[in-house]
């Protein structure tokens, strides 16, 4: 009954120039919460607050729990569930180069992200949903920032640990 969510609308110019929302919410789920989708053309992230779950994609199943991001090509048919109650940020987002920032961190990280520090990415999504919630305006170029903060902690974090991770093993 907490849920939120708000559909972004955005100018021509904007999607050429920008990264852009599609939508954003903050949900509550339950165990029966299942999205099945064959397409659905942009990208998602969720940051997981509480709870765990699962993504299909690919023939390919992850689990993701609290304190994990989730990023997902909508593009490719998907499925994600929840196995308890849990609680998400989530965002759908296109523009600019989010098939490429996308590619490289599921190269290095997969498709679930572990953060040591989720301080800038959950700010972010903050103040994007806030600014919808509250109907606090951000211009495009201010929401495309937040956004391009949020894939650039995710790749720096997913490169990051990729070659500390291949260092150790040398």
């Amino acid at each position: 009954p907490h849920s939120a969510f708000y559909i972004a609308s955005n100018s021509n110019k904007d999607q050429k120039m920008f990264y852009y929302l599609n939508s954003i919410g903050h949900f509550y789920c339950t165990p029966e919460y299942v999205v099945e989708r064959d397409h659905f053309d942009n990208f998602l992230i969720m940051l997981v607050k509480s709870g765990q779950g699962t993504l299909t994609q690919h023939g390919k199943t992850y689990h993701f729990h609290k304190d994990q991001i989730v990023l997902l090509d909508c593009y490719e048919s998907h499925r994600y569930t929840c196995s308890e109650d849990m609680e998400i940020y989530w965002m759908h987002l296109d523009g600019q180069s989010s098939r490429s920032f996308y590619e490289e961190i599921i190269t290095h990280a997969g498709n679930v992200v572990d953060l040591k520090n989720l301080y800038i990415i959950e700010t972010q999504f903050l103040r994007l949903f806030d600014a919808f919630n509250v109907e606090k305006t951000l211009i495009p170029a201010q929401i495309s920032q937040s956004i391009m903060t949020i894939l650039t902690e995710l790749y720096v974090a997913s490169v990051h640990d990729a070659t500390r991770s291949t260092t150790k093993n040398l």
